[in-house]
């Protein structure tokens, strides 16, 4: 399972597609509808990056 931010799906999934050794990868997108407050609240501090930067960039294949 890989965790990111719905702006950068689209340039992910492309990597995946071009990385990945089976013809269908697998890539759904689901939406947190809840969960731990801790956790809910270390994973949007996660996509913040160092510093309030956005964190490292996907880049296309």
């Amino acid at each position: 399972m890989i965790k990111t931010e719905r702006e950068k799906v689209e340039p992910l999934s492309k990597r995946i597609r071009a990385v990945h050794p089976y013809d269908l990868s697998e890539v759904i997108v689901l939406p947190i509808i809840g969960g731990d407050d801790r956790y809910l609240a270390w994973i949007s501090e996660a996509f913040r990056g160092p510093f309030g930067s956005p964190g490292p960039k996907v880049e296309d294949p």
